[in-house]
């Protein structure tokens, strides 16, 4: 993927989230189960204060879906698929089988960065909120 592709800023975002938020749930096809590991290994390596990691679920569709717990109740954060989620879901419009590679190397480059502790390594806008509307605009055109 291009840095021009209208998808980027998403792909960048969705992979700064799974390497900040706590209490998350990566949903995904069985198939990438063993970059997932890989995925907990090197931030476990890279991320040594962090007590808190992903759990890594599986099920037999091409979407990914990341979900948090709110106050004892799961809630889905994130999307990488074709059906669109709720306006408040950050969403990637590509099937989790077209965008994982892209995700992987983005995430590996993160953690490489030193990505979440310095200051400009996730990217540009990365210090900003995410405006989910704004970002779905540019899909359309």
């Amino acid at each position: 993927m291009r840095l021009t592709d209208p998808k980027w800023p998403a792909v960048r975002e969705f992979s700064r989230r799974i390497l900040t938020e706590e209490g998350i749930q990566l949903i995904s096809p069985p198939n990438f189960e063993e970059d997932h590991v890989n995925l907990l290994r090197m931030m476990s390596d890279k991320l040594p204060a962090r007590l808190d990691f992903p759990e890594l679920m599986f099920h037999d569709v091409d979407v990914m879906v990341v979900r948090q717990t709110y106050n004892n109740k799961w809630e889905e954060i994130m999307r990488v698929g074709l059906e669109e989620p709720p306006a408040d879901v950050l969403w990637i419009p590509l099937e989790a089988s077209k965008a994982w590679a892209t995700v992987w190397l983005t995430l590996k480059e993160l953690l490489e960065a030193g990505y979440p502790g310095c200051l400009g390594c996730g990217g540009p806008a990365s210090e900003e909120p995410w405006d989910e509307a704004k970002n779905r605009l540019r899909y359309t055109s």
